[in-house]
């Protein structure tokens, strides 16, 4: 009798683990990096309003105009007397126009 050849062995791909990856070939990220980042996050963030001291509403003008699509900043009360608690009458332009 005549035998035939067993199938050729396949191995399945493990991938490396990340325990194999050394630290130092990690990119992170620069100090100079990481500071203009932080600089542009606290840019983003809205201001509180001065007649409440809360984080203010970001808004967009809605109205046709010269600011339409200009964001700003709103006091996040609703209408109303404030002192009743309505809004304060908080306003800031979310950026300066160039």
């Amino acid at each position: 009798g005549r035998t035939t050849p067993p199938p050729p062995a396949t191995t399945a791909y493990v991938p490396p683990s990340a325990a194999s990856v050394s630290p130092s070939t990690v990119p992170t990220a620069s100090k100079e990096t990481v500071d203009a980042w932080r600089r542009i996050q606290a840019r983003q963030k809205p201001p509180v309003c001065r007649g409440h001291g809360e984080v203010a509403k970001v808004r967009k003008v809605m109205k046709q105009g010269a600011n339409f699509g200009r964001v700003f900043f709103a006091c996040p009360r609703p209408a109303g007397d404030v002192r009743n608690g309505g809004d304060c009458g908080f306003f800031q332009w979310a950026y300066d126009r160039k």
